[in-house]
């Protein structure tokens, strides 16, 4: 009881309304995503202000970034080198990206299960991204989960349509299934079009698009789409 005294008092009147108002469409099942880690130490004691919420969200963006930047560097110093990669020094680099992945993971279930999925008009683009990266970079039955709260964020505006389509397209390909909106494609330079990752047909793609006001996508070009994200 002393907490939430305590809670109410450490936020402003604005702050206050602001992150009630967000919480709303907040899904019980995210807890679920809880159930195996050290959650024990990520017990938050009261209700955070926008913020330290931002602060948290940038902490994650960044312990999300750089485990990746240290992975894409190597590769390129031994490519700019033409020597051959080191599995030993690939998969140690591998393993702290999946404990990263894994603890953030955890951090972002309990973070959108108490103030919701981050709006980018409440708490600013990098919360918001740092939310959308994480989601990316976990297994595609973590992310679903979000899918519901992260497009009724982009229907009312909150956030953009490209979170949304993004991370269904990326988790429909994780799940070997074909992509929604056609976010992820690569151009063929000899050929100069796009080459879609498994897509549905591209009409009924594009009729998709349209209704969320996206423009269409076309094979015989090389203008980049909606597309993928480190």
């Amino acid at each position: 009881m002393q907490c939430q005294n305590q809670s109410q008092s450490s936020l402003g009147l604005s702050d206050t309304k602001a992150i009630n108002a967000n919480t709303t469409g907040k899904d019980e099942k995210i807890s679920l995503l809880l159930d195996e880690g050290p959650i024990n130490t990520l017990v938050f004691e009261r209700r955070l202000s926008i913020g330290e919420l931002n602060t948290k969200y940038r902490e994650l963006l960044l312990s999300d970034q750089q485990i990746r930047e240290e992975y894409h560097q190597y590769l390129t110093s031994i490519y700019k080198e033409g020597k051959e990669a080191s599995q030993h020094k690939l998969q140690k680099i591998s393993r702290r990206m999946s404990e990263v992945d894994k603890l953030n993971q955890i951090e972002l279930a309990r973070l959108i299960s108490r103030y919701g999925w981050p709006s980018r008009k409440l708490y600013g683009d990098t919360a918001a991204s740092a939310a959308w990266h994480i989601a990316m970079h976990s297994p595609a039955e973590y992310a679903q989960k979000f899918i519901p709260l992260v497009e009724k964020a982009a229907r009312s505006g909150e956030n953009t349509i490209y979170d949304y389509v993004t991370l269904q397209d990326r988790i429909l390909y994780k799940q070997g299934k074909k992509q929604n909106f056609g976010a992820y494609a690569y151009c063929d330079l000899k050929q100069g079009k796009f080459v879609f990752l498994p897509t549905d047909d591209i009409h009924i793609v594009n009729k998709r698009r349209r209704q969320l006001g996206l423009p269409v996508l076309t094979e015989n070009n090389c203008e980049l789409p909606l597309g993928p994200q480190n």
